[in-house]
């Protein structure tokens, strides 16, 4: 049998959770209360007459909502949520209801109240109807779309900003180290001219590429001598060579699905990841950002 204390705290709690507060079982609305505590209790008594009951009234929601410091709600918001809470697992309920609403319009409680429950009722109808369920029916007769290339997925990664400037790093190694071999009776200085900071970047982007302890870092090249230097150079390049021709497939292919992409008839969900962010990914002719725009457009208005 739930007791009147615990019935006042799960109410309390489940109050301050549609305030958008972190409640505390000690004193759930700490962060927002502005009244007496004697006025909740007053306001307390006749809402929860036992028994796992509410009685919450349009009047009494909108005195709780004053002494928490909010806007008062209009008849449409209170009807919608709470009309029916006659309970405290209702109550529990019709919060939950709100707070799904609200990160679903909003992304904040605090806002979803006064942009829900302040606004006029065609406005309220409006935002609400954004969160009801549709029927599937205008989706499920459509055409799928099956006509995206495929990209290996060892490949996906030369879609991205990162991945070019991780060849543009391994490129710069590649170029240091065929300076070094021409140079290479001038060794010495050559590496000096580097500077110690070209030195520590060239050192890692071998760790990466070439292997960890790489005989090519600065300070092993002389001792790897200008013979294996220059053979594993090369070798490195046609690794280079090789990554730049994937990337430039991918990018290809990659530009070719936005273009196709962008043309269907629908577009409801778009996902904007990393990798669609960046130049290499989108389209770069301007046919594709008319497509683009235009598609903008459509979904904006």
């Amino acid at each position: 049998m739930p007791t009147e204390s615990s019935e006042k705290d799960r109410f309390l709690i489940a109050l301050a959770k549609f305030l958008g507060e972190n409640p505390t079982k000690e004193k759930p609305l700490a962060g927002v209360q502005i009244s007496e505590e004697w006025f909740i209790e007053e306001l307390l008594r006749p809402l929860l007459p036992g028994d796992g009951k509410v009685s919450l009234t349009f009047e009494k929601f909108n005195q709780l909502m004053l002494a928490s410091g909010r806007p008062i709600a209009n008849p449409e918001f209170f009807d919608y949520f709470f009309k029916t809470a006659d309970s405290i697992t209702g109550f529990e309920d019709a919060v939950e209801k709100f707070r799904v609403k609200a990160m679903w319009l909003f992304g904040n409680f605090q806002f979803a109240y006064k942009q829900l429950a302040t606004s006029e009722p065609a406005k309220f109808q409006r935002l609400i109807a954004r969160t009801v369920k549709r029927d599937t029916g205008n989706f499920d007769g459509r055409e799928p779309f099956s006509d995206i290339e495929k990209i290996a997925q060892q490949d996906l990664k030369f879609l991205g900003y990162l991945s070019g400037r991780r060849l543009n790093d391994f490129d710069f190694a590649v170029k240091t180290l065929k300076l070094a071999i021409e140079q290479w009776d001038g060794l010495d200085e050559f590496l000096r001219n580097l500077g110690p900071e070209v030195q520590k970047k060239l050192s890692q982007v071998l760790a990466r590429e070439h292997k960890q302890e790489s005989d090519l870092v600065p300070e092993r090249l002389k001792e790897a001598g200008r013979e294996r230097v220059t053979a594993e150079t090369q070798q490195l390049e046609l690794k280079l060579r090789e990554q730049r021709e994937r990337q430039a497939a991918a990018q290809a292919a990659g530009q070719r699905n936005t273009q196709r992409y962008l043309t269907l008839p629908y577009l409801d969900v778009y996902v904007a990841t990393q990798c669609a962010r960046t130049r290499t990914s989108l389209p770069s002719t301007s046919l594709s950002r008319t497509f683009l725009e235009a598609r903008t457009s459509r979904t904006l208005s």
